[in-house]
């Protein structure tokens, strides 16, 4: 069955790359035709490596972050791989890539070439792939012995294992305080629980803490004197 989506969109939450693109066609592709016969047609090397075998060697690797180079604030594109990958492994129907070269005249190869233009300068939508959703279980993200680093590793272990006191009884009171408090003043539903982990690891100053720690357990927090 042939079906085509002529249309084009602009990649939005990483630095666009023709790598990147390339990816996020793919991606899209996935989920507009999950259960069709697909024979998907690239003109780069290095994503057809990845579907071929560099996902499976990243996964193994644990998803090692792969910054971009001579960028000031290196980006990982591990969550694209991993969202790649679910995506590849959840396709029920055929499935299969082709690699053609580039700028050779191939009509379907020049046809992507202008909705790419396109889409960098008037985007029909934007495609947000920086954080993707990727159903749990379908990807393996646990760490790895090799090529992780002690203290890494130390840190996967706590973070899956120890329980967070931010949601041990003690808090429960505090919480559930404080949900009230802000139903009472601004009329908004707020579950305070689901928020409260991610003020805590936020950069807020030390003293504000302190405050939050008193005013929940009536303690002091530990640390320094």
């Amino acid at each position: 069955m042939d079906n085509s989506v002529l249309a084009h969109a602009q990649v939005m939450g990483v630095i666009p790359t023709n790598n990147v693109a390339e990816m996020a066609t793919i991606v899209m592709a996935l989920l507009v035709w999950q259960s069709m016969h697909l024979c998907i047609h690239m003109d780069l090397q290095f994503v057809m490596d990845l579907v071929h075998r560099g996902l499976l060697a990243m996964e193994q690797d644990s998803w090692l972050d792969m910054p971009y180079r001579n960028w000031a604030a290196p980006l990982s594109l591990a969550v694209l791989y991993k969202h790649l990958l679910y995506l590849l492994r959840r396709h029920n129907s055929c499935l299969k890539f082709s690699w053609v070269r580039g700028h050779l005249g191939d009509k379907m190869n020049k046809w992507a070439n202008k909705l790419m233009k396109r889409g960098v300068e008037d985007p029909l939508q934007e495609i947000n792939v920086s954080s993707p959703w990727t159903l749990r279980g379908w990807v393996d993200d646990t760490p790895v012995l090799h090529h992780q680093s002690l203290a890494h590793l130390t840190y996967c272990v706590v973070r899956e294992m120890t329980p967070n006191p931010l949601f041990g009884p003690k808090w429960a009171g505090f919480c559930t305080e404080w949900t009230g408090w802000i139903v009472t003043h601004f009329g908004a539903e707020l579950d305070i629980t689901k928020h409260l982990p991610t003020l805590w690891g936020m950069n807020a100053p030390t003293g504000f803490k302190e405050l939050l720690w008193k005013s929940a357990l009536g303690s002091l927090p530990l640390g320094h004197c």
